[in-house]
């Protein structure tokens, strides 16, 4: 990243889809981190309407190999979820809330969650509901997986039940043609995969004070490894300025609740 940067080819200005787009449309983008689920494939969407003749397509970019032979993708989920849904004891209507949740599981809810409103963010042909154009082509350019949002429950949120045959129609809308989950399979190994932790109280009031400090002084110390304002060989020192934050007993909570986790 440091090399990258020293050759300016890093992009440090501020962030939006529509500076990425203008970016990747014009030839100045070539390599970004993004959902492939989402606005990813939307480009080579774009593109072909720009050229009919392009031979544009954005392909995930596989893992590097590390100075010790590794090579590992790292950014995906574990099958088990740390996620849940919870109802306040200072609600007066209980019963309503859990017909609500009840009714994200029915088909009709279901249909809501993944399609919008009938007519406007979905049809119904031959029996299955299908993304309208306002959906799958919108006409301002908003990538389909945000169109999307404006349409259902779950106000940015994966819906509750995710509906198969949607998440092919989103996928194909996105212009997702290859499966990044098959060219990544060969690199993903739950076993090197921080499972999603549960810590007891007395550990979250270790680890919390502790990392206030720590993840601002990390965040700090990578940019400016990577910006040049801080020499590569300073990362000796910058390791044991970690250690001397008490690092080791975060992860001495981490590794308890890891424990807790297998032994389930």
């Amino acid at each position: 990243m440091h090399k990258l940067d020293a050759e300016n080819l890093l992009d440090t200005s501020p962030k939006d889809f529509a500076a990425l787009r203008e970016k990747v449309l014009s030839g100045q983008a070539g390599a970004w981190f993004g959902w492939a689920g989402s606005y990813m494939g939307t480009f080579t969407a774009l593109m072909k309407e720009k050229d009919a003749a392009t031979s544009f397509e954005v392909t995930p970019v596989l893992p590097p190999v590390g100075p010790n032979g590794d090579q590992r993708h790292t950014s995906h989920r574990w099958p088990a979820s740390s996620f849940g849904i919870a109802v306040s004891s200072k609600t007066d209507k209980p019963e309503e809330i859990i017909k609500w949740l009840d009714y994200q599981f029915s088909e009709e809810g279901v249909i809501l969650n993944n399609f919008g409103v009938e007519g406007e963010g979905y049809t119904m042909q031959d029996g299955k509901p299908v993304y309208t154009d306002k959906i799958v082509k919108p006409a301002d350019g908003t990538p389909p997986s945000v169109a999307i949002l404006s349409q259902t429950i779950g106000g940015g949120a994966w819906p509750t039940i995710t509906n198969v045959d949607g998440a092919l129609q989103m996928n194909a809308a996105n212009g997702q043609a290859t499966s990044p989950t098959a060219q990544f399979a060969p690199y993903i190994d739950l076993k090197k995969k921080l499972p999603p932790l549960q810590f007891t109280k007395d550990e979250t009031d270790i680890i919390a004070p502790i990392m206030a400090d720590l993840s601002s002084f990390i965040k700090e110390a990578s940019t400016n490894f990577v910006n040049g304002q801080l020499p590569l060989d300073n990362f000796d020192k910058y390791l044991k300025n970690v250690e001397k934050m008490k690092l080791p007993v975060v992860l001495e909570q981490y590794q308890k609740a890891y424990d807790r986790f297998i032994q389930q």
